[in-house]
């Protein structure tokens, strides 16, 4: 039984690190998705859409990995939650990365920089969900179920961020009709770079059913 727990716990620790090394090049995509957005790069933003192939197939890995230890191993209680939890976070940390694939592919299709009345809202709410998820999976790392709770708290501000955003876009729009396409693509910019959050709070979530066993709704 010793033998096995063991290399349970080796088993355990490496998923926990494939999980790093997948939301840093989650973050990563983000951060270069948004400053190619903001400086017109679209050279770099191929190479974000391009690279989104590469997170999917480490979400996958993981996945897989999981999936052969609970059959190999047949955990039980807390380390069954945590495989379960560790699937869930990298399909979200996952789903991040499409946010940023979609941003830079959105970068190929616009001729200009979005217009400067968008561009320190993008940049802010962006850095916003960017440190969201730093600090969710700092609370990863730590299993802190408190610092978990804080981050996602953060939530509320983010979806502030977004509708004033949206209503400067709007109120744009209204009076420059012309620029329907640039202002509809960076509506779907900001809704995307809100919709970082709440994935980085349901990260949340599975940190609290991890700790505690149990589920809770942090969006509530």
């Amino acid at each position: 039984m010793e033998i096995h727990d063991r290399q349970l716990d080796r088993d355990e620790s490496g998923i926990r690190n494939h999980v790093m090394q997948l939301y840093r090049e989650v973050d990563k995509a983000l951060g270069v998705a948004i400053d190619c957005l903001l400086g017109c790069d679209t050279e770099t933003a191929r190479f974000v859409v391009s690279n989104d192939k590469m997170i999917n197939h480490m979400q996958h890995q993981i996945e897989e990995v999981c999936v052969t230890t609970i059959a190999r191993q047949q955990p039980m209680a807390k380390d069954l939650r945590d495989l379960i939890s560790n699937i869930a976070i990298a399909g979200e940390l996952e789903r991040i990365g499409d946010y940023a694939a979609g941003i830079a592919d959105i970068v190929l299709k616009l001729n200009e920089k979005p217009h400067p009345d968008f561009v320190g809202g993008i940049e802010a709410l962006g850095q916003e969900c960017r440190n969201m998820l730093t600090s969710i999976m700092q609370a990863y790392e730590d299993l802190d179920e408190t610092g978990a709770r804080s981050v996602a708290a953060v939530e509320e501000k983010i979806d502030q961020g977004e509708k004033r955003l949206i209503s400067t876009i709007l109120s744009y729009l209204s009076d420059n009709p012309r620029d329907i396409e640039a202002g509809t693509y960076a509506l779907w910019i900001v809704h995307s770079i809100e919709r970082v959050g709440d994935r980085v709070t349901n990260i949340a979530e599975r940190i609290v059913y991890m700790v505690s066993g149990e589920m809770v709704d942090l969006n509530a």
